[in-house]
């Protein structure tokens, strides 16, 4: 039995009239790039805005956000863009910049700092405006790393053993986004960037969102000057303790009692802890909260393994077993990554620069956000859990463009299921 039939019946020809939109889910994608007024603050703030090639920055910007939204993962998927021509039809520019143009534009870009740090700031802002509209209760900063293996002989060996980059960020539990980031090199130590990240997050916020924010981090975070920072500016924080002699001596001092059990055969208990040995620099008191898993019997009874989380939550409104569900929620940062890398495309750097990379790391980012607003903004309520991958899925489909007159004709495949979100969207892309 074969499942597929009438292959030798099939003849390939081309088109005469019109043109076919094979990824037509780049048009939502750039029109909210229009409305937000990305490309115009991209031109604005990054001083390569001089024609090169006859495209301005931001052109190339929102090439290369193109290639991604389209599923495209390295620099010479652009080709596919660029032979499209029905595509050039809805833009503004003559044609997609040439593989070679984006890759020169991420090394300039890398050579000049402070031009990433504008492309992130922009990034930011965004954000912030989606924020203010949200008028959330809680913004939740969720700082956490994510490795890249790379085969470029430049990047060096992560403790995974293998060579790659290291980039910590910032994500916002709440909408899903990542707000801010740094691309570090693969050998890094965990604790590196962390209090940086934090301030430079902390600082982009409006006035008005900063009593709102949240922390949360694993132990990398945990850090006296991360605390103190934390506790100077009334952030409620959870962050995963490192056991060290101190810790430990404070786990010591809990009677055996003060276990209760908590959930799948963990035990729950916690004490008053202190950071630093410096009385003068010290920060805290703090909770610390600590979770113990019996691993097997030794020779001296049983023997547990043991986890700690430290937080200044109060004790009058937060439990100990609330203080650790809500450090778990952290665990979603990592639906965050993995659609960066499996649907975005983090899982490869496009140059062996690592500058261009870090540049190349902030359009990965901003194509990101792009997803998301348009999952709030243009798509039904039950669209907001899909991944990039899913919409992408869904929403593709081969678009018949025809001219008539002074007006461009989309016409979709009668059995297609998802026309009317296309309407809906189309509406939302209007002036």
């Amino acid at each position: 039995m074969k499942l597929v039939k009438n292959l030798r019946k099939v003849k390939i020809i081309s088109i005469k009239k019109g043109f076919i939109l094979s990824h037509p889910i780049i048009l939502p994608i750039l029109s909210i790039g229009d409305k937000l007024g990305i490309w115009k603050m991209i031109n604005l703030k990054l001083k390569l805005n001089i024609r090169e090639r006859g495209y301005t920055i931001a052109e190339k910007i929102a090439s290369l956000v193109s290639l991604l939204a389209a599923g495209g993962n390295a620099l010479d998927h652009i080709e596919m863009l660029r032979r499209e021509k029905a595509l050039s039809l809805f833009l503004s520019m003559d044609s997609i910049p040439a593989p070679t143009t984006l890759g020169e534009t991420l090394r300039k870009i890398g050579e000049h700092p402070l031009y990433i740090a504008r492309l992130s700031r922009i990034i930011s802002k965004v954000i912030n405006r989606v924020l203010e509209r949200k008028g959330l209760e809680r913004i939740t900063f969720d700082l956490d790393a994510s490795l890249i293996e790379s085969y470029n002989r430049e990047a060096k060996y992560t403790y995974k053993g293998f060579r790659g980059y290291d980039p910590i960020f910032i994500i916002i539990d709440e909408l899903r986004v990542i707000y801010a980031g740094v691309f570090r090199e693969g050998n890094v130590p965990p604790q590196a960037n962390n209090l940086s990240l934090l301030r430079l997050a902390y600082s982009r916020l409006p006035q008005t969102l900063r009593d709102k924010v949240w922390f949360r981090s694993d132990s990398a975070g945990y850090q006296m000057e991360v605390m103190r920072f934390l506790k100077e500016h009334g952030v409620p924080f959870c962050i995963g303790a490192e056991m060290d002699a101190a810790v430990k001596e404070t786990l010591s001092g809990i009677k055996e009692n003060e276990w209760r059990e908590y959930e799948d055969g963990a035990w729950i208990a916690e004490a008053v802890h202190v950071v630093g040995n410096n009385r003068k620099k010290m920060v805290g008191p703090f909770r610390l909260v600590f979770l113990r898993r019996e691993t097997g019997e030794g020779l001296f009874g049983k023997e547990y393994k043991y986890f700690g989380v430290i937080t200044n939550l109060p004790y009058e409104e937060y439990s100990a077993e609330e203080v650790i569900r809500w450090y778990d929620g952290r665990g979603r940062a990592e639906n965050v990554f993995k659609e960066m890398k499996y649907d975005i495309g983090m899982r490869r750097m496009p140059t062996g620069e690592f500058m261009a990379n870090a540049a190349y790391m902030q359009v990965l980012i901003l194509t990101q956000v792009l997803f998301r607003i348009m999952q709030m903004e243009m798509l039904p309520g039950g669209w907001e859990e899909y991944t990039v991958k899913t919409m992408r899925f869904l929403l593709s489909v081969g678009v018949y463009i025809v001219r008539h007159g002074r007006r461009l004709w989309m016409s979709f495949p009668r059995e297609y299921g998802y026309r009317v979100i296309w309407e809906r969207m189309l509406m939302a892309m209007g002036p």
